[in-house]
This record gives C-alpha cells, sequence and structure tokens, in this order.
C-alpha cells in the first residue's frame, strides 16, 4: 500500500513510519523535513502535496503543536491497534 504519513519526523509520527515501512511504501509529510514539505494550515499546500503524491491508499495524520523539552520529553512506541496497515 502506498500510506501518506503527515507529521512524519515527529516523535510519534517517526514511530509510525517505523511501524509501516517494512511492508508499504511510505510517504512523509513535514512542515521542515519529509519526501514532501507541506504547511497544513495552507489549503494550496495541502492540495499540492496531494497533486505530487497521486494515487495513495491511505493517509495517518500525526501533525501537531507540541513544545518538548528535555525534562517533559516522552518515548512513545506505536500499539498494535494499527495492525490494519501492519
Amino acid at each position: 500500500m502506498k500510506v501518506i504519513v503527515v507529521g512524519a519526523t515527529g516523535l510519534i509520527g517517526k514511530e509510525v513510519v517505523k511501524a509501516l515501512s517494512s511492508k508499504h511504501e511510505v510517504i512523509t509529510v513535514g512542515h521542515k523535513n519529509g519526501d514532501i514539505r507541506v504547511d497544513i494550515t495552507s489549503k494550496s499546500s495541502i492540495e499540492d502535496l496531494f497533486k505530487r503524491v497521486g494515487a495513495f491508499d491511505a493517509l495517518v495524520s500525526t501533525a501537531g503543536s507540541a513544545a518538548t523539552t528535555s525534562a517533559n520529553a516522552r518515548t512513545f512506541s506505536v500499539p498494535r491497534p494499527i495492525g490494519f496497515l501492519l
């Protein structure tokens, strides 16, 4: 399956990409890094994303904004409930 992961370079997104990459074609999308960069607050940027990617099977969004410091950093792993894509 061709899967777009928006927020792929973030804390949770990285784990989602790891979990999906072994069995799927993953397109990583981020604001500053990734296969494709996108501004999720801009309609034209999102439209451009879909034009560039073309047909796809699934989209996972882990995009968000959060302040993380060494004092409040957390380690996440993706639980099995997303197994329908794995």
